[in-house]
């Protein structure tokens, strides 16, 4: 039930950078929830813009969630193959054009790997 509503918010309040969310893990830690992931940013972003948007994603779900939970998010680069469900407009790296955007699911998120067409 908690992955289901952690996906539904990061689905509704998705940013265009947010690319890709991928080994997704809720362990329970005494009365904590402690939640680990990885998120697919643009290679090019400077490392304190790719913090600021780990930062984004772990206030925006203490916001929605509470403090039940403890958020750990890694940042991964984008890869050739995130071109085709990568929303950023005007992107001047893009190899690919985008095909469609990926909508997260608790089925694609769990996996250890980064999304692609």
């Amino acid at each position: 039930e908690k992955i289901r509503q952690l996906v539904e918010i990061l689905n509704a309040k998705r940013k265009p950078v947010w690319i890709d969310m991928h080994n997704l893990r809720i362990l329970k830690y005494g009365s904590m929830l402690h939640v680990d992931a990885h998120i697919t940013l643009p290679w090019y972003l400077s490392l304190e813009e790719a913090h600021a948007e780990v930062e984004a994603v772990e206030q925006l779900l203490e916001s929605e969630i509470g403090e039940e939970m403890e958020f750990f998010i890694h940042a991964d680069p984008c890869i050739e193959l995130s071109c085709g469900i990568c929303p950023v407009e005007n992107c001047a790296h893009r190899k690919t054009p985008m095909v469609k955007r990926l909508e997260w699911t608790t089925a694609n998120m769990l996996p250890d790997r980064k999304h692609h067409l």
